[in-house]
């Protein structure tokens, strides 16, 4: 008779990285690129895009130029895995496309830690750069006097100049 008990379904809190919250496309992902906001992190090139009311979605792109595939895999492990951590719990108040670009020459040795830090580093900008475009929608606009206005000299004339090829 089996007396252990059944493992536990997953939680809310679980750590997946589902399609809801990644760029899929490569035209999302040059969209980001070229209409994003460049930020450098650490050992990575951020790129970021406010997008109005839609959740997180996050890409990485790690070129042949940063290293074998064995380290790219790696290192998009690295980022995947601290992306889970960091970002994806508040999400739902981050309204970005995130693209992640590792940087040539980096450390073969990079630690989770350096990514980790990274990503905290974005983590604040984000909540900076949400906070200035915020501010920047908050502003009231200047209403003028909606009061008469007086008629204008020139206005309802108009005066025709003749150049000399053009007289008759």
């Amino acid at each position: 008779m089996n007396t252990a008990s059944p493992p536990p379904p997953p939680s809310s809190g679980s750590f997946v990285f589902p399609k809801t919250v990644r760029l899929l496309k490569r035209h999302e992902f040059l969209q980001v690129q070229q209409r994003g906001q460049r930020m450098d992190v650490g050992p990575l090139l951020v790129f970021v895009h406010p997008r109005d009311l839609l959740p997180l979605r996050m890409g990485i792109t790690t070129s042949r130029k940063v290293g074998k595939a064995v380290f790219r895999n790696r290192l998009r492990r690295l980022i995947r895995d601290a992306a889970r951590r960091l970002l994806l719990p508040g999400a739902e108040l981050l309204h970005f496309d995130i693209v992640f670009v590792a940087k040539k020459g980096l450390a073969l040795d990079i630690s989770q830690q350096e990514i980790d830090q990274a990503l905290l580093t974005l983590q604040k900008r984000l909540q900076s750069f949400r906070g200035r475009k915020s501010a920047n929608k908050e502003k009231p606009k200047k209403v003028e006097d909606a009061g008469p206005k007086e008629p204008d000299a020139t206005h309802g004339t108009s005066a025709v100049t003749l150049s000399p090829t053009e007289k008759k």
